[in-house]
This record gives C-alpha cells, sequence and structure tokens, in this order.
C-alpha cells in the first residue's frame, strides 16, 4: 500500500464539529476537530471546487454543504468516505461507507 494523503474538505470540518456540538459539547467537538486536522490535511473552498458544487446541487439537490464535500472529491479524484446514505447515490464520484 502506497503512502496516499488523507485529506478532508473545511466543510466536513464543519459538519463534524457542528453535529458533535449537538450530541457531545463544545469539548468533544473540539477534540474531535485537532485529531481531524493532525490526521488530514484540510482543503478549503476554492472556484474549482465552488463551480462543481453548484453542478452537483444542481443535478442532485443536495444541501451546500454535501455537495462541497462531494464537490472536493470530485476535483481530488478521491473515493468520499461517508455515513451519509445520500451521497453513496452520486454517480460522479465513488463512496466507502464508514
Amino acid at each position: 500500500m502506497g503512502s496516499q494523503i488523507k485529506s478532508t474538505s473545511a466543510i466536513a470540518i464543519f459538519e463534524i464539529y457542528k453535529l458533535t456540538l449537538q450530541t457531545d459539547g463544545k469539548d468533544v467537538a473540539d477534540l474531535r476537530v485537532r485529531l481531524l486536522e493532525k490526521d488530514f490535511k484540510v482543503v478549503n473552498v476554492d472556484p474549482r471546487i465552488a463551480k462543481e458544487a453548484a453542478m452537483i446541487w444542481h443535478k442532485y439537490r443536495l444541501p451546500m454543504a454535501d455537495a462541497i464535500i462531494v464537490a472536493t472529491g470530485i476535483v481530488f479524484k478521491a473515493e468520499c468516505v461517508t455515513n451519509d446514505p445520500h451521497l453513496t447515490s452520486i454517480s460522479e464520484t465513488t463512496t466507502r461507507w464508514i
């Protein structure tokens, strides 16, 4: 197995932080995000990702955050690792269930 850079969208950080705040509180949310930032390269939204996200949103009517996360995978030709069932139906990218 070769060395592969693990990346995540900054929007995925938002989603994880938001959901963790709701269920486990700020301390746990801070810890989860710190661990993600340590283990993953965080990719910010750039114009390529923004345009791809708009196209994904237009085709699938996903929530904006999900469209940006999927678009990040498409732009970087990366597999989308998710536990979100509606992301598995996106034909432009491959997904792996966690």
